[in-house]
């Protein structure tokens, strides 16, 4: 274990590194959420614990903390990828044209000069 480690050990399932992070379900009573546990039980073939220096001799200083292997019934070689996608496409139409006038940019906008204008008597002075 180095001082850099979150004592996480590297999961594959199927060849793929699942991030181990997990992230904040409902935000119920500090409860956080794993991405392992979408994977069924039943779906799993075999489990494979990499530990020690041949971890990380394998996967580097990232298998410092150990690296486990998961191969699922669904996961065989041969059988064709499927993957799917959701997305959502837009674009926007400019309705008039752009003037300098109504629309500034950052360079157009200068902050104005401020200079310390001495009153006399060493005291305050004023901003002009």
């Amino acid at each position: 274990m180095s001082l850099n480690s979150d004592s996480r050990p590297l999961i594959f399932i199927d060849g793929a590194r699942i991030n181990t992070e997990p992230f904040q379900g409902f935000g119920v009573g500090g409860q956080e959420y794993s991405p392992l546990a979408d994977l069924d039980p039943e779906s799993i073939e075999s489990i494979q614990v990499l530990r020690g220096p041949s971890a990380a001799a394998l996967y580097g200083t990232d298998g410092s903390d150990g690296v486990i292997l998961i191969d699922t019934k669904a996961g065989q070689t041969g059988q064709d990828l499927r993957v799917g996608y959701e997305g959502t496409v837009g674009f926007n139409e400019r309705i008039r044209p752009y003037s300098d006038d109504i629309y500034k940019t950052a360079s157009d906008i200068r902050p104005p000069a401020t200079q310390m204008r001495s009153s006399g008597g060493g005291g305050s002075g004023e901003i002009a």
